[in-house]
């Protein structure tokens, strides 16, 4: 459900009392009984918890509203007993009580009584406090005991209170379901005094059933066996999977902004505002300027806090206490601006905006909570501007942003209808990024790196180098480049140079790179370039098939040049250039060499910040060939060397024998076959070890709280890895930590491995070996991963995974040595006998030999694998205690 902050509750309203209690009775009398149905059996499926029952019940009758809940959820498994073994209950003392009525455990048919009033103690959480919010809710919590796997815990209370917030209209909403699937879902509304209600049904068809009983009308959602919903990944903030109901009194968008009016007080100017507004007259008599400077002034003299403790007094505090005291939250600040403005002889009236759901508001019903945010609008030299007065946003007043905002509603009683936030489509945050690399003829290079940051990028670089300062920022800078040239270091500190005026942040970066070029590419030295800042805006997602929309960056104007001076015009790399523009991004890319100069240039920008599911397919087509473009190989042509030989096998015009002839050619032909045989299995071993590389994307996970990177985002968020007892257990799509499976320290390579996995039952088969074979070929799972290995432990691994191919290629050659022999020998029984033991030796060493270059291979061993889980052995313990058991 749509989880709405309501940020037009109050300041400076009374605290609320300092000796909270709650209470405890029976339940109210007006409430329906609901039977509770525990089935024998738990629901099949993989949940920790299983939902029975959730039955709400509101009543609404004059001068209070009541709310009954009842919930009640079986344990299936240790993880589950962590959530439900506690029960917490949220509420607001400062207008409604809090009675419990039952804590009761159901376990196998019976029922146990848990609810004693001393266990429960009240906490006050500021859930919000690192956003400078404080609301005020509190907590009563209570931990139950002996709770056991299989059992059923069930729990009913009531608030009774109404917030005056609303006056007396009624609003609400509520989801239909959750995540996990519900047994029975019932939610009753109840308003008395012949009052009706407008409901509406958003991301679903499910209507209320209505009854009217005297003055009393109730409507009732009543569902059983509620599917869960499956979520796909990377969603835009917008979007709700769960269909949920909004309900309310208010008749219209009007009277939403009348009620609004009433909360924004307009009184004549005091003595502060009226020499806040001269101070700014004398400075200029533009009214841009003007506009740009109260904005200005807002921001910096009043930070943002939010003291939501109640609702009693839910105006905004007036602009003289607000400059007093120097904070406030952005209704506030809103008013604060407006009365500013208005001293200047600007017009100019509060906007109410939501942050994350604005696109959604026309469907809306008129609802004051469908609001989380205040702003201003303002006409400034004939045409609107949209401030908002809690972001620091700096640059020329005609390009602000305000990116997801889409609806307001303007505070005035003249006020009918939402009102477009329309945005200039040719503002957008951008990137410009230029990436220059000198090479000298040993591979060595000079990495520089300038980046353009302008608009609402800026804003977010110049927020996290606030909070990492110039040193994190140049630290976390050079740790992310390190995921693509792993022997980056960094040469000069990181140097930044801030233009406020047209809103723009260049970031200046300078490293060395010991050696550019992998001397063992299969094309001779090879390099690779890549565009660094597009693999954080290019959104590739983990799921190729998907039901609902994927969120894009949006707006996004990222472009891109790299260029590379070359030791020497003995380069291969043919020029290249491709265009993409469909509706969801343009992407263009071209690529030359031209005496040693190697030119890359990127641009990529998006249309919409989300791709429909209908449309996904043929996004991904195209975001298959964006991201081959990504990362480009350049390697040095290098001469090859032909010769010319010729076999002898007599003289000229001699004849050899029928039999001579036949053992020839048959000992030429085991020959090529055991030469064929030996290259392919070298060209295995060869690209095997050419696959183990940094082929890592760094884990942020691990990084220390409070760190930022320095770009937006990661490409893609890992699922968890967890331990079992000695098993390293982790999602089917994660990926592991960039640490040594054996020591636990840095991993400065990463080497791929397939693993497979047989299930044990198949074993029965190995009486017949064909039938097994072809089970464990069907029935066999597989799964890429990339383990971690240090340089010691690496080279150790290919000492080992070496050692055995050359032992193997030694069987190889003597298997090859006694074919020749007893191909060349037709009497000779002391040659044939040696012969044969050269053979049998041969073989012997090939086969010890491959099988210590296949043991060598084997990292970590599959002990069972699915779609959706790996549990894996052989991990060392130092790598194993790096990880904490799963919690759910």
């Amino acid at each position: 459900m749509i989880s709405s902050i309501l940020v037009l509750a109050a300041l400076n309203c009374p605290s609320p009392p300092s000796d909270v209690s709650i209470e405890f009775g029976p339940r109210p009398e007006w409430i329906e009984a609901v039977e509770l149905e525990i089935a024998p059996s738990p629901a099949p499926g993989s949940h920790l918890v299983e939902w029975i029952l959730v039955d709400v019940q509101d009543r609404v009758a004059v001068g209070h509203d009541a709310k009954f809940v009842r919930i009640a959820k079986r344990v299936l498994s240790e993880q589950g007993l962590q959530s439900e073994s506690q029960v917490e209950i949220n509420f607001d003392p400062s207008y409604a009580t809090l009675t419990i009525h039952d804590v009761v455990i159901h376990r196998d048919g019976e029922t146990f009584d848990r609810l004693r009033e001393d266990q429960f103690s009240i906490l006050r959480r500021e859930e919000a406090l690192e956003r400078q919010i404080f609301d005020g809710q509190h907590t009563a919590i209570a931990v139950l005991e002996d709770i056991r796997v299989g059992d059923t815990v069930e729990i009913s209370y009531t608030t009774i209170g109404r917030s005056p917030l609303f006056a007396n209209n009624y609003v609400s909403r509520h989801s239909l379901g959750f995540f996990d699937p519900i047994g029975r879902f019932r939610h009753t509304i109840a308003i008395e005094n012949g009052r009706e209600l407008s409901v509406r049904t958003l991301g679903g068809e499910t209507e209320p059933k209505i009854t009217r009983t005297g003055t009393t009308t109730k409507y009732l959602w009543d569902n059983s066996r509620v599917p869960g919903t499956t979520v796909d990944g990377d969603l835009p903030a917008w979007f709700e999977p769960v269909p949920w109901v909004q309900v309310s009194e208010f008749e219209s968008w009007a009277t939403v902004a009348t009620w609004a009016t009433e909360l924004f007080v307009f009184d004549q100017p005091s003595d502060q505002v009226h020499e806040f507004a001269e101070h700014i007259k004398a400075r200029t008599a533009d009214p841009e300027k003007r506009a740009l400077l109260a904005l200005r002034h807002v921001q910096d003299d009043v930070r943002y806090v939010a003291i939501e403790l109640g609702v009693s007094s839910f105006q905004p505090n007036s602009p003289e206490v607000v400059l007093q005291r120097r904070f406030g939250d952005c209704k506030d600040q809103a008013l604060l601006l407006v009365h500013v403005l208005r001293e200047l002889g600007i017009s100019a009236q509060p906007a109410l905006v939501n942050t994350i759901y604005g696109r959604l508001l026309p469907d809306q019903l008129p609802d004051p909570t469908s609001f989380d945010h205040a702003i201003v609008h303002a006409t400034v030299a004939g045409r609107d501007v949209w401030m908002d007065p809690t972001r620091d946003e700096v640059g020329p007043l005609d390009e602000f942003g305000l990116l997801n905002y889409e609806y307001a509603l303007l505070v005035g009683r003249d006020q009918t209808e939402l009102t477009p936030v329309i945005r200039d489509e040719g503002i957008k945050p951008s990137v410009f990024a230029g990436q220059n690399l000198h090479l000298d003829d040993r591979g060595a290079g000079q990495f520089e790196c300038v980046t353009t940051y302008r608009g609402e990028a800026a804003n977010t670089i110049r927020s996290i180098r606030g909070w990492v300062g110039d040193e994190g920022f140049g630290a976390n800078a050079l740790d992310y480049l390190r995921n693509f040239y792993p022997n980056l270091k960094q040469s000069k500190p990181i140097r930044f140079e801030d233009l406020p005026d047209q809103n723009e942040l260049v970031v200046y970066e300078e490293y060395v790179i010991p050696q550019f070029f992998d001397a063992e590419g299969e094309n001779g030295p090879t390099g690779v370039f890549h565009a660094i800042d597009l693999f954080s805006v290019v959104t590739d997602p983990t799921k190729r098939e998907r039901k609902a929309p994927l969120a894009l960056q949006y707006p996004t104007d990222v472009r891109m040049e790299i260029t590379a001076r070359l030791p020497g015009n003995d380069w291969e790399k043919s020029g290249d250039s491709h265009r993409i523009n469909n509706a969801s991004f343009k992407f263009e890319f071209d690529e030359s060499l031209d005496s040693g100069l190697l030119r890359i240039v990127y641009a990529f920008e998006t249309h919409r910040d989300h791709v429909p599911a209908a449309e996904f397919g043929a996004y991904l087509k195209d975001l298959d060939v964006v991201s081959s473009h990504l990362s480009r190989e350049l390697w040095r042509a290098e001469p090859v060397f032909a010769g010319r030989g010729a076999f002898a096998g007599a003289e000229p015009g001699s004849q050899l024998s029928e039999q001579t002839l036949s053992r020839i050619v048959n000992g030429l032909a085991l020959f090529i076959v055991l030469v064929f045989a030996g290259v392919g299995y070298a060209i295995t071993a060869f690209r095997r070890r050419r696959s183990s590389g940094p082929a890592y994307v760094r884990d942020h996970s691990e990084e220390a709280p409070g760190t930022e990177r320095p770009i937006a985002a990661r490409r893609r968020k890992a699922p968890p890895v967890w331990r079992e007892g000695r098993l390293l257990v982790m999602d089917a799509e994660a990926r592991l930590p960039r640490r040594c499976i054996h020591c636990n320290e840095y991993a400065d390579h990463g080497v791929k491995r397939k693993l497979t996995y047989t299930p044990k039952y198949l074993l029965v088969l190995l009486l017949a070996p064909v039938f097994y074979i072809l089970a464990a070929v069907l029935i066999q799972k597989r799964q890429k991963l990339t383990v971690g290995l240090c340089d010691q432990h690496f080279q150790a691994y290919r000492k080992r995974v070496r050692r055995g191919a050359a032992i193997a290629f030694t069987g190889l050659a003597l298997i090859a040595a006694g074919g020749l022999l007893l191909a060349s020998n037709t009497s000779a029984d002391g040659a044939t006998g040696v012969s044969v033991s050269l053979l049998i030796s041969g073989f012997c060493v090939a086969l010890f030999g491959a099988y210590l270059h296949s043991n060598a291979n084997i990292l970590l061993t599959a002990v069972y694998l699915d779609d959706r889980v790996l549990e894996l052995k052989g991990a060392a313990p130092e790598f194993l205690d790096s990880f904490h058991r799963r919690v759910a």
